[in-house]
């Protein structure tokens, strides 16, 4: 499985009102893989630093190849906006 993302995320600076505009491929995703219970349990993180804050989405697959849980975490910024974000199933999944 791999993370799509689609559409254009807004974020506004809780201190300045300021607006910020964030496109897809600006986000850098990292996957980590952690054994668990019931098998490997695939974490997806990005983050997007704006002025004094930053949001970071994490995405979560448990077992592998079954969405688990998707969450965001705004700190000085308010995600007015978000992304489309889903687990896309590989030819060879």
């Amino acid at each position: 499985m791999h993370i799509e993302v689609n559409g254009t995320a807004l974020i506004r600076a809780l201190t300045t009102g300021n607006e910020r505009e964030i496109e897809a491929d600006e986000l850098a995703w990292e996957e980590h893989i952690e054994e668990r219970a019931m098998g490997a349990e695939a974490t997806y993180a990005a983050r997007f630093d704006f002025e004094d804050g930053h949001v970071a989405w994490e995405v979560t697959e448990y077992p592998v190849g079954a969405f688990n849980s998707k969450h965001t975490h705004e700190v000085r910024v308010k995600l007015v906006r978000d992304f489309q974000i889903s687990l896309v199933h590989d030819e060879d999944d």
